[in-house]
């Protein structure tokens, strides 16, 4: 009879899932989303999510999981699998914990950003009055990233408050839109689920 240990190799096999998508993740996290810098022509702006790799660690997460799973159901001996169900439960728990922090996590925002104060701006526009760059400035601070995007025109400046670097998921979308005047034009918000 076999150990049911590292010589098995469906607990090789689970451990390298396991290994791969924490080396993934953390590459991931940090040249794809701590270093990323914001940027207003961000190719994910649209679809939300980044890069490949958020699929790559979709993947690897559900490898990972069958891999343990299979490990866990071999060979059949019901106190064994018990023990290795209950450390494969906290192992699952954060993985899954990992994963959901390197898709969301990431989001910036600017420094002095406050959710409040956007969605005053925010109302105050809607309700027909003119809003200049400088009274958005005065309420929530300098933008994180500011320019001309490519489907705006030239000479019409977009301020983005929030950033989801391309390793992430789920950005939280906070843009505002000025005129040639410096006067506010527009503004998106969107949450991505």
């Amino acid at each position: 009879m076999k150990k049911a240990g590292f010589r098995n190799p469906r607990a090789i096999i689970a451990v390298i899932c396991v290994a791969l998508f924490l080396v993934i993740t953390l590459w991931d996290v940090t040249v794809n989303g701590v270093y990323e810098p914001a940027i207003i022509n961000a190719d994910h702006f649209e679809a939300g999510a980044g890069k490949g790799s958020f699929i790559v660690r979709s993947g690897f997460l559900v490898l990972s999981a069958m891999a343990l799973l299979v490990w866990v159901s071999w060979p059949f001996n019901l106190k064994v699998i018990i023990l290795k169900l209950s450390a494969v439960l906290l192992l699952g728990c954060f993985l899954v914990y990992i994963y959901g922090w390197s898709a969301t996590g990431l989001e910036r925002f600017s420094p002095n950003y406050d959710e409040l104060a956007y969605q005053e701006i925010v109302t105050r526009f809607d309700k027909g009055e003119k809003i200049t760059a400088e009274q958005v400035r005065a309420s929530l601070g300098s933008p994180l990233v500011s320019g001309e995007q490519d489907n705006t025109g030239p000479g019409k400046d977009v301020w983005l408050y929030s950033y989801m670097p391309t390793s992430g998921y789920g950005w939280q979308k906070r843009v505002i839109y000025f005129d040639e005047t410096d006067r506010m034009e527009g503004h998106f918000s969107h949450h991505e689920p």
